[in-house]
């Protein structure tokens, strides 16, 4: 295994084939992509670092785990990288049950250089953009846990369209303190107006259906 200490985007191999290793790795430093190489599962779930980001290719046979079960150990993990499955055996019973799991391609050996570097780019860019979102996600949740209880049940009631007077009558409050909570609500999320507050409350999935505008 060679290893890098940046975040740079990472092509991940797990495969037992020496001879794969050297052939991917000159073909992702063509594009000057980092690459560190395992030979076995057990290497890569003992070593991955969830903040490094890029793409894992996984050969779909192996002695010890194959690509399917180290795919399965990463979801209850909560390992989320895109994963390209390698693999010599293309029978169609494992290419669907490896598409049901949501794997990011299937590409069997011998596979065209072209095309797996295009999907590897595809990969690259799925979890720049999905940790992108993750974290968009955690900041949003950070600021919605500083909301009080009531503060939380009076911004659901207004990004769900209920009026200023309909949420104190509602509450048994009074126009004045739901104004008071909506002022409160406004500051602490760090938005400007309601339209700002409904797509934080839909980014989230804080909205049942209709509602939801993702």
């Amino acid at each position: 295994m060679n290893a890098i200490t940046t975040y740079q985007p990472i092509v991940f191999i797990v495969d037992d084939n020496k001879q794969i290793h050297v052939y991917i790795t000159k073909l992702m430093e063509s594009i000057h992509l980092n690459v560190i190489s395992y030979y076995c599962a057990k290497d890569f779930l003992e070593n991955f670092q969830p903040n490094q980001p890029g793409c894992l290719l996984l050969d779909l046979r192996m002695p010890d785990m194959s690509g399917l079960e180290l795919y399965e150990r990463m979801r209850i993990q909560d390992i989320c990288l895109p994963v390209i499955m390698l693999t010599s055996y293309g029978d169609v019973a494992t290419v669907k049950r490896a598409f049901i799991g949501k794997i990011f391609d299937f590409i069997e050996k011998p596979f065209s250089q072209q095309y797996l570097l295009e999907q590897v780019q595809k990969a690259i860019k799925q979890d720049t953009i999905c940790r992108e979102e993750k974290q968009k996600r955690q900041e949003l949740q950070a600021r919605l846990d500083t909301l009080t209880l009531k503060e939380r049940e009076v911004m659901m009631k207004l990004v769900q369209g209920q009026s200023i007077k309909a949420i104190a009558y509602e509450l048994s409050i009074t126009h004045k303190t739901v104004d008071n909570h909506k002022a409160s609500i406004m500051k602490k999320m760090q938005v400007h107006n309601l339209v700002e507050l409904v797509h934080i409350a839909s980014f989230c999935n804080l909205l049942p259906p209709p509602y939801n505008l993702i």
